[in-house]
Formats: structure tokens, sequence, C-alpha cells
């Protein structure tokens, strides 16, 4: 069986095992090492698996035998090893913050209410309450609360961005101050007798050993905590090096003068914190990418705010915030205004614009009976809607969280990432031992200088080549631009389920198709009836007894033909459905099903491309040739009457073949296949959670097939971006450290500058992966 198949087995035995997925957020995190970090954490836990962990987004997740391990114990030992703040989402449950006086606090953790789970407090005046919605709903709850409770605590934005937000906010307040006890040092050390040079001295020392002192938590903390807890070396323990080295023999030059014994070479505070200034600014400035890369492709930011319910019979209104919707509640929705969550329409007739989840721009026609989804917006009509689903468990929400979950994980690029990493640290420390052995033998033997003289100054290259080097552009190449790349897809109605389909789509050089429901409409049309021997009557009621519970296309266009007199006779090209009674023959309907528009149009773009296309049916010949023909596949790449098995067979074939296969279904009947294939892709023509969520495939099509050209461009865009940062990473570094070492002699970085290396490196990854915004894919054009 093929690995793929074995992994969505495996998934689901891990399921009835027993298995709970926990998300949790995660605050401290600032590079790819700090992931690797957790992720070592949870390994070492037991009962956990599936670990992936996205240091741009500040999440993670895996999934947990609650048997060997709690989820209480984790965090406590994931927090306390790494240092970071982890939080758990409250996934599959509802839970409201609360404004809470600090003295009626006590009282609310004691309150005994039916379907109150939990009360835990987050801060001094916010409480977060979990609750049962289907015992108690959150309007309800809050008015058993009374006094206790004020209201509800302002929305939150996206967990991922209001976490980097607190993050960004402190490391700001650091960098300011930092800068702010740099610029004198600066002054007096570049500056002509500004200062005596004992003031200076003192000034520099003191005024240093603060901005040291800010450098603690930001670059000392994690890299001893690594050095101590997992004896391992990490990236910042490079910074530490070299701020280290060049602070301590300041203090010690500046020691010897002040015993009036000053050293040839004198102190130079100004070298250790512009470093730790210019450092920290290129950190701020990556942070602040880090948010609006995620704020920018936010799902989250789709959910509206308020909702306006209607109540009883004389159906009066009430605006109220949506976080207050329970089962139950029937809402308006005024033209122009974004649907506030998933529900059915009771009332009135309108168009929707669903773009911002399907990619398709032209309006979706709804009216009674149709179901409507958050994040939307109506048009002219008025609509009253009964809910179905709350806005914390909606498709909007649904979709979010598949969205994060995919860039958790990790592609096989991003290995390589990690394994060039992983030598980084030794090679720039060894790298920097020789660089500053070569230049005191230059200074000894080449110049004639006197080891007091020739080891400070090797000493300044040794700390340039420490301080120049930066993996963090490295670190941020893959995840930075699968982010966004991820975002974009959902937002074109593509939800990618793994950051490794993100990569890989671009490989693919045959797109398989099944027939119903992919290529064409999933609605089959009765054209032709055919009785045998008995009244129509008769077996028009055993047809309809044998169509009336199956959900296939074909068993629901005869139902809901034989519900219909009015019927026309075609007989060329249909799907043919016999019905037999004791092995005879007695009723044979003639199916036609109806073309997807795009379909003509995305297999010629596809074939331009050089990407073979075929068709695999479980129909007749000659209504697969018929379709194939009018979409324009190659009769020799079109086979009929297959079986699952024989379409799963068939996908395998061309894999071994060493082709990159894109299976497209429906889900229907061919599962197996799309399971099978190198990307399998279901087209959904419901954006319904349940049909985005449920499957085995890679990718959910909810903006039809123009969602596969999409999928490519994407892709392509993605690799590209990605290969630029592996390129940009590895020529700054090599440049960077042979300036940094005086291998031009005439120029150099001086340690002082050197610092600047991070804002150097990171700043064209940063550019690369938001241009990504500006290209404007959609799943109706290409790049």
């Amino acid at each position: 069986m093929a690995p793929k198949i074995l992994r969505y087995i495996a998934h689901d035995l891990e399921k009835d095992a027993g298995y709970e997925h926990v998300a949790l957020s995660v605050e401290g995190m600032t590079c790819n090492d700090c992931a690797e970090k957790l992720s070592r954490t949870l390994k070492n836990i037991p009962g956990t698996h599936n670990i992936r962990v996205n240091f741009i987004r500040g999440q993670a997740d895996f999934d947990l035998e609650p048997s060997l391990s709690s989820i209480d114990s984790i965090l406590a030992i994931a927090q306390n090893s790494t240092g970071f703040i982890l939080n758990r989402f409250k996934q599959g449950r509802e839970a409201l913050n609360l404004l809470v006086p600090k003295s009626n606090v006590k009282a609310l953790t004691e309150l005994s209410i039916d379907g109150l789970r939990d009360v835990a407090v987050l801060d001094e005046s916010t409480v977060q309450v979990e609750y049962d919605p289907k015992v108690i709903g959150a309007r309800d709850l809050l008015g058993r609360l009374g006094d206790l409770s004020t209201g509800l605590a302002p929305p939150g934005a996206d967990p991922a961005v209001s976490g980097g937000r607190r993050k960004f906010y402190k490391l700001l307040i650091t960098t300011v101050l930092s800068t702010l006890l740099t610029i004198p040092v600066v002054v007096l050390a570049w500056g002509e007798d500004i200062v005596s040079e004992f003031s200076r001295g003192i000034v520099s020392f003191v005024l240093g050993s603060l901005v040291q002192a800010l450098a603690v938590p930001v670059f000392y903390k994690p890299a001893l905590r690594a050095l101590i807890i997992y004896h391992a070396l990490e990236l910042d323990m490079l910074v530490v090096v070299s701020i280290s080295a060049a602070y301590l023999y300041s203090v010690v030059a500046f020691s010897f003068r002040m015993a009036g014994k000053p050293l040839e070479t004198a102190e130079f505070f100004e070298t250790s914190t512009l470093l730790i200034t210019l450092v920290m600014l290129g950190r701020l400035l990556a942070s602040f990418a880090r948010i609006r890369a995620v704020a920018a492709v936010s799902m989250r930011s789709l959910q509206s705010t308020t909702a306006l319910i209607v109540k009883g019979d004389d159906e009066s209104e009430q605006e109220i915030d949506s976080r207050l919707l329970q089962y139950g509640d029937i809402f308006k929705v005024l033209p122009h205004c974004r649907i506030p969550t998933d529900g059915v329409i009771i009332r009135g007739i309108s168009d929707v614009d669903e773009s911002m989840l399907t990619g398709e721009s032209i309006p979706v026609h709804k009216q009674p009976g149709f179901n409507v989804i958050a994040g939307t917006v109506n048009n002219t009509g008025t609509l009253l809607v009964r809910l179905t689903e709350l806005p914390g468990r909606n498709t909007v929400m649904d979709i979010a969280r598949m969205v994060e979950e995919a860039s958790n994980s990790k592609p096989r690029v991003q290995d390589l990432a990690d394994r060039v990493a992983s030598y980084f640290l030794p090679t720039v420390s060894t790298t920097a031992l020789l660089v500053f052995i070569i230049w005191v033998i230059v200074g000894i033997k080449g110049r004639n200088e006197s080891a007091a003289q020739s080891v400070p100054v090797a000493l300044t290259y040794a700390i340039a080549v420490l301080a120049v080097s930066c993996p963090c552009a490295l670190g941020l190449a893959v995840p930075m631009v699968l982010v966004i790349a991820g975002g974009i897809a959902a937002r074109g109605g593509v939800i990618i389920k793994s950051a490794e389909c993100t990569e890989r789509s671009r490989k693919v050089t045959d797109v398989v198709f099944d027939k119903t429901g992919t290529l064409t409409e999933p609605d089959l049309d009765v054209f032709a009836e055919e009785f045998f021997g008995n009244a129509r009557d008769d077996i028009a009621g055993v047809a309809r007894a044998l169509v009336s519970e199956s959900k296939h296309p074909v068993s629901l266009a005869v139902a809901k033909f034989l519900a219909d007199v009015n019927h026309t006779f075609l007989d060329q090209g249909l799907t043919i459905l016999l019905i037999t009674r004791d092995s005879t023959p007695v009723a044979l309907f003639g199916l036609r099903t109806r073309i997807r528009p795009e379909a003509f149009n995305v297999v010629s773009d596809l074939k331009r491309r050089g990407i073979t296309v075929h068709l695999v049916s479980g129909d007749q010949r000659r209504a697969v040739a018929a379709i194939a023909s009018s979409v324009g596949i190659d009769n020799t790449n079109a086979v009929a009457q297959y079986t699952p098995d024989q379409k799963q067979a068939y996908v395998a074939s061309l894999m071994e073949k060493n082709k990159y296969v894109l299976f497209c279904g429906d889900g229907t009947n061919d599962a197996v296949a799309v399971a099978q294939a190198n990307i399998g892709a279901q087209i959904s023509d419901s954006v319904a959670s349940s049909d985005v969520t449920s499957g085995a495939a890679d990718v959910v099509l909810l903006s039809g097939l123009n969602g596969i050209p999409f999928l490519l461009d994407l892709s392509k865009a993605s690799f590209r971006r990605i290969v630029f940062n592996f390129a940009w990473s590895a020529t700054y570094n090599v440049l960077a450290i042979l300036l940094a070492g005086g291998a031009f002699v005439e120029v150099r970085i001086s340690p002082a500058y050197a610092g600047a290396g991070e804002l150097v490196s990171v700043l064209p990854v940063i550019a690369a992966a938001m241009s990504m915004l500006l290209l404007k894919l959609k799943p109706s054009g290409h790049i």
C-alpha cells in the first residue's frame, strides 16, 4: 500500500486509539531555533506524537495520549524548559472572556451553573469561562452571572497576531531604550575632545553596562538556557559571544586605564552597544514583518463582530456582539452586511458575495432553504437566517484552523534549511577562531607588533565575524513564504492542508480528473427512461424507493426526475442506471451531466503548461468519450467503467513511470485514488465546514477547477522565493564573513557595524515573501 494511504490509515487509528489533538499558542519564539527547541522538548514528553511548530505564527500542535501525560503537565514542562509562554486553544469548545471585578473573581469561580465547564483567571480584570453551548447559551450564561461580570472583554485579534504584537511591543521598548543609551556612547567615541578621556570612559562604562543588561533577556537568557538544559549551542550564542567579548575587553581596558596602566588598544564600549542595538533592530523588523504577514492573510479577520438578532412574534431586533449568538437564534442580514455565522435562510432572497472564501467574483443567488456562510457579504436583499453553527465553530473558523495547522507542518525543503543551519554555528565559530589566530600571527610576524597590540586587533576581527554572521534569513526563508502562500490560497478558495503540498505542486506532470461532479456539475438530469413489461407507476415506485436514501449524484438525479413529470428523451452519451427485479431488467434511465463552464479553459491551460490530462470514470464508454471530447482531453487518456480500486491502480501506474500526479475528484467514490496520488484534490461545490475539513485530500477546491492552475502558479511563485531566499542567505553570509574577517584588507566591516548584519540579511527575505501579496494571484488568473 502506498505510504500516503498508510498515513491516513494511521491517522484514523490514532483517533480510534483515543488520541487527543492539542493546539497551542506560543509567545517568545523568534526564529527556527526556537521552534526546534520547543519541538525537542515536546518530543521528550511521553505520549506526544506528530509534533508541528511554526514560529512565524507562534503556534504548535500535536497528538496526545491522555493516559501517558496530561495537558497541564506538558504545558508546565515546556514552559519551564523553553521559557516560552504556552496557552492551549479552546478548539471544539466555547469560551467567553469576561470583565470581572477583582472582588467578584472568587465568587465566580465557585459558581455552579448547568453547562458551565471551567473558569480561568487570565489577568486581574479578565476571566475566561468555558461552557457547553448545547446546555446553556452565551447570552443566557451572561445573564445568569448577573452583577458578577461587567460584560464581555474587548474582542481579541487572531491569536497569532495578538501574541506577535505583544512580543513586538516588548522588543520595541527594549530596542528604544537600547538606542537611547547607545547614542551617547557612540557620540563620545567618535567625537573629538567632547569630554575628557576619564569622563568618556566613566559614561561609556555605565551606559554600556546598562545596554548589556537589556541584552540579558533577549540574548543571554535563551542562549544559556539552551546550553544548560539541552546542552546545545543555539544561534543566539553567536551574538552572546561577540557582545560579551567586546564588552569584557572594554571593561578590562577601562579598569587598566582607571589603575593608571592603560592598554595599547583602548576600550571600545561603542562596539558592544551598537552590536546589541543593531541586532535588536533587525529582530524588531523581522517581528513586525511576521505580524504583517500573518495579519494580511488571516482568515479570522472575515469574522463579523456584531449580529442583528430577531426575537419574538413581533420580530423585534437587537444588535449584539456576535460572540453572544447561541443555538436557536434567528438573525437578520441587512444589505451589504457581512454574515456573522453559518445558517440557513428562512426568509428573503438575495445574492451573496462568497469571493473571500471561494475566489469566485460572481455573487451566488440565495433563497429560503439555502445555506449561508460566515464571512460572506450579502448584496441588495434582506435575509432572515436561522443559526446552524456558532461563531467559534463555523466554516471561517474551520478554514482558519486548517490553514494554521497546514502552516505548522514542515515540508522537505525546510528539513534542508534545518540541516544547513545545524552546521552554521560550528562553522562560524571555527571561522572566527581561525580569523583571530591568523590576525594575531599577521600582527606579530608580518607587522612586527607586540602581542599586546595584535591580540586586541585580532579580537575585533573575530568579534565582527561572529556578529555579522546571520542565519535568520535562512530560518525565515521557508516558513515566511509558506505562511503567506497558505493565506493567499485560502482567500482564493483553495484550502491547502499541508505545507508540503504548497512546495511540491509545481512538480505536477499529470492531472487525472474524475468525471461526475468534477469535470461536470455535481447534479445530473434524467433525459431518457424505458420500462420493461410492467406498469410505469409500479416500477417508478420501486425505483423511487431504491434511490430515495442514497446521496450519490445518479440516485439524486433519478429521484428528482421521478418527482417531475416533464422530461426529455435523448439517446446519446448518457449515463445509464438499470433497475432489476429478481435479476430481470424492469427499468432503464439515461442521465446526462452538464460540463462545468471552466472545464475546457482549465484543461487547455494545463496542456499549455505541458501537463498531460487524463479522465478516469466509472461511467460507460460513450458518456466518458463525449465529455473528454468536449473539454479537450485526448481519447487515449480517457478510460471508462473503472471501479474505485481501478482508479487507484491507474494513478499508481502513472506514478511508477515517475510521473508526478494530481488526482482531482469530488470525494464521492474516489477517496482511495485521491489518497494514492502525489497530490489529492477534492472539488467541493459547498462551502460547508464538513465538506472542507473531511476527506483524505491534500487540497480542497472551493473555487472550482480554476483552483488547479491557481495552485500550480502559487506553488511556483512560492518555490522561486524560497530559492531566492536560500541563495541570498548563502551569498550574504559568505561575503559578510569575508569582509568582517579582513579578507579584503582595505575594506572591512568593523565590529561596531557588524550588528547591522541581521537587518541587511533579513530585509530581502521579508521583501521576497511579502511580494507574493502584490502578485494579486486569483483562481482565474496567472502570473
